[in-house]
Protein backbone atom coordinates (compact mmCIF):
# COMPACT_ATOMS: atom_id res chain seq x y z
CA UNK A 1 0.00 0.00 0.00
CA UNK A 2 2.96 2.42 0.71
CA UNK A 3 4.33 2.01 -2.83
CA UNK A 4 0.56 3.02 -4.00
CA UNK A 5 0.42 5.74 -1.88
CA UNK A 6 3.87 6.68 -3.05
CA UNK A 7 3.04 6.49 -7.08
CA UNK A 8 -0.06 8.97 -5.99
CA UNK A 9 1.75 11.52 -4.41
CA UNK A 10 4.46 11.10 -6.88
CA UNK A 11 2.75 11.79 -9.93
CA UNK A 12 0.65 14.65 -8.95
CA UNK A 13 2.64 16.97 -10.36
CA UNK A 14 1.82 15.31 -13.29
CA UNK A 15 -1.25 15.69 -13.48
CA UNK A 16 -1.64 18.87 -11.97
CA UNK A 17 -2.50 20.22 -15.72
CA UNK A 18 -4.16 17.79 -17.10
CA UNK A 19 -7.15 19.19 -16.74
CA UNK A 20 -8.42 22.18 -18.88
CA UNK A 21 -9.26 25.10 -17.44
CA UNK A 22 -12.38 26.65 -16.94
CA UNK A 23 -13.97 28.78 -19.60
CA UNK A 24 -13.35 32.36 -19.64
CA UNK A 25 -17.50 32.81 -20.09
CA UNK A 26 -20.15 31.29 -20.26
CA UNK A 27 -20.50 29.66 -24.17
CA UNK A 28 -24.29 29.53 -26.11
CA UNK A 29 -24.37 26.39 -28.10
CA UNK A 30 -24.79 27.00 -31.92
CA UNK A 31 -27.99 26.24 -33.66
CA UNK A 32 -28.22 23.38 -35.35
CA UNK A 33 -27.16 22.60 -38.69
CA UNK A 34 -30.18 21.74 -41.09
CA UNK A 35 -29.50 18.32 -42.29
CA UNK A 36 -29.70 17.69 -45.90
CA UNK A 37 -33.12 16.86 -47.19
CA UNK A 38 -31.83 14.43 -49.46
CA UNK A 39 -28.20 12.46 -48.64
CA UNK A 40 -26.82 10.47 -51.42
CA UNK A 41 -26.65 7.51 -49.79
CA UNK A 42 -30.25 7.36 -48.68
CA UNK A 43 -29.45 7.92 -45.32
CA UNK A 44 -31.27 11.27 -44.34
CA UNK A 45 -29.74 11.26 -40.59
CA UNK A 46 -26.48 11.93 -42.03
CA UNK A 47 -25.31 15.19 -40.08
CA UNK A 48 -24.43 18.51 -42.45
CA UNK A 49 -21.18 18.18 -41.31
CA UNK A 50 -18.33 16.05 -39.71
CA UNK A 51 -18.07 15.38 -36.64
CA UNK A 52 -15.14 16.79 -34.11
CA UNK A 53 -11.45 15.46 -33.87
CA UNK A 54 -10.31 14.97 -30.27
CA UNK A 55 -7.16 17.29 -29.87
CA UNK A 56 -4.33 17.71 -27.04
CA UNK A 57 -4.63 15.07 -24.37
CA UNK A 58 -1.16 13.94 -24.65
CA UNK A 59 -0.58 15.22 -20.59
CA UNK A 60 -2.78 11.59 -20.12
CA UNK A 61 -0.48 9.43 -22.50
CA UNK A 62 2.69 10.75 -20.89
CA UNK A 63 0.43 10.25 -17.24
CA UNK A 64 -0.06 6.80 -17.85
CA UNK A 65 2.98 6.07 -19.58
CA UNK A 66 5.10 7.60 -16.69
CA UNK A 67 2.65 5.17 -13.93
CA UNK A 68 2.96 1.76 -16.09
CA UNK A 69 7.09 2.39 -16.14
CA UNK A 70 7.27 3.28 -12.47
CA UNK A 71 5.10 0.10 -12.22
CA UNK A 72 7.52 -2.19 -13.84
CA UNK A 73 10.34 -0.40 -12.30
CA UNK A 74 8.97 -0.68 -8.60
CA UNK A 75 7.83 -4.64 -9.45
CA UNK A 76 11.76 -5.34 -10.54
CA UNK A 77 12.75 -3.80 -7.37
CA UNK A 78 10.52 -5.87 -5.28
CA UNK A 79 11.92 -8.98 -6.94
CA UNK A 80 15.65 -7.65 -6.44
CA UNK A 81 14.54 -7.19 -2.60
CA UNK A 82 12.63 -10.10 -2.36
CA UNK A 83 15.00 -12.50 -4.03
CA UNK A 84 16.87 -15.31 -1.69
CA UNK A 85 20.29 -14.84 -1.12
CA UNK A 86 20.64 -19.29 -0.93
CA UNK A 87 22.00 -21.26 -3.56
CA UNK A 88 19.81 -22.89 -5.69
CA UNK A 89 18.89 -26.85 -4.91
CA UNK A 90 21.87 -29.25 -6.40
CA UNK A 91 24.29 -26.64 -6.49
CA UNK A 92 27.65 -27.78 -5.29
Amino acid sequence: MRGLALIAVLSMPVLADVAPPPPAEPTVAAPATPVAAEHPGGNDKAPAAPMGVIEGGWAYVYAAWGAGVLGLIAYAASLFLRRSDAPPPGAP
